[in-house]
């Protein structure tokens, strides 16, 4: 039966059976101030210089420049044309101040096809240091996002908003963040990112965003087409009105960002890929939780990591392996 009536998220392009597809958008694909080999020395890259030095299974067409306006305005023509609603961009705060957001301000700059949001990923790393004392300087800047046209904003108007990691982040951060956008009339729904059955469910979040199928022992070295519906139990103290949005991973092999200098990763066999890479598995896993939509997911939401992870082996994008194959398994 057709439920769409009753979508909080309407303004979006949907697939088959009202399914709202949202992939996951790495931004590092041009040189930025951050973007250095090491902290004391000026030497700028990209990850398309991880996928050139090690060995992977993904190639893409072209090593674009995510500065060029055309390759952004491509991109959401594939996406809309393969029908995947909406991007959810990395967002970086880190040294409290904007990191990696060129991207998604070309995305701004004109009226897509494709919605978007952003999920902050508040781990400190080679990019900077995580801080969490000035929220009113970070919502500021987050302004022009969530004012933007393109951000997905549900039917009561509230934009969602995801954090990565919840271990450390302060919820009267997170108090005075919103208060500060409430001043300009900004509402958001703030989620977290969903790992595993034993990932907490903070009382903050309005939001448990699945970071692709979790099985024991890792969700990306394990068989990606067996996903692990979670039991309705697991959110049994989920208040009434939460979302819960189901994710699915395409594949993996991090060899690149694993064998670089550039990862918290361990190094792996640089000769055979250290996950799945495989068509058939990401479609046996899409068509499991198509099969099984979760009672809170009430909006058929199903996130893909991801739109472009080339150094982790995960994309959407059309590769010299495998062409087409992985978006025309949506």
């Amino acid at each position: 039966m057709d439920n769409s009536s009753n979508f909080l998220y309407k303004d979006v392009v949907r697939h088959d059976d009202n399914i709202l597809y949202m992939a996951y958008y790495f931004p590092q694909f041009h040189i930025s101030p951050e973007n250095k080999l090491h902290r004391e020395q000026p030497i700028h890259y990209t990850d398309w210089n991880i996928i050139k030095e090690h060995n992977h299974s993904f190639t893409p067409l072209d090593y674009y420049d995510l500065t060029d306006p055309s390759v952004i305005d491509a991109q959401d023509k594939y996406a809309n044309e393969n029908r995947v609603g909406a991007f959810i961009f990395y967002h970086y705060w880190l040294d409290n101040s904007m990191v990696l957001n060129h991207p998604v301000e070309l995305f701004m700059q004109k009226k897509r096809k494709t919605k978007f949001m952003l999920c902050w990923d508040n781990e400190s790393g080679y990019l900077g240091n995580q801080y969490y004392d000035q929220p009113e300087k970070h919502a500021y800047q987050l302004l022009r996002y969530f004012k933007n046209e393109n951000y997905l904003t549900d039917i009561n108007g509230k934009k969602p908003f995801t954090i990565y990691l919840t271990d450390n982040m302060n919820t009267t951060y997170l108090v005075r963040l919103c208060k500060f956008l409430e001043l300009h009339n900004v509402s958001i729904k703030i989620g977290h990112n969903y790992f595993t059955k034993n990932t907490i469910l903070p009382d903050w979040s309005e939001m448990a965003v699945e970071f692709a199928p979790h099985d024991i022992g890792g969700p990306r070295r394990s068989n990606l087409s067996q996903y692990n519906i979670k039991p309705n139990d697991v959110f049994s103290s989920w208040k009434t009105g939460k979302e819960y949005w189901q994710g699915a991973i395409t594949a993996w092999d991090s060899r690149a960002r694993s064998n670089s200098s550039r990862t918290h990763q361990a190094k792996c066999d640089p000769n055979k890929p250290n996950g799945v890479v495989s068509v058939d598995a990401f479609k046996s896993q899409l068509k499991t939780i198509k099969e099984n939509i979760h009672p809170l997911n009430k909006d058929k939401i199903i996130t893909l990591f991801a739109w472009n992870e080339w150094s982790e082996g995960a994309t959407l994008e059309i590769s010299k392996e495998f062409n087409d194959e992985f978006i025309k398994c949506l």
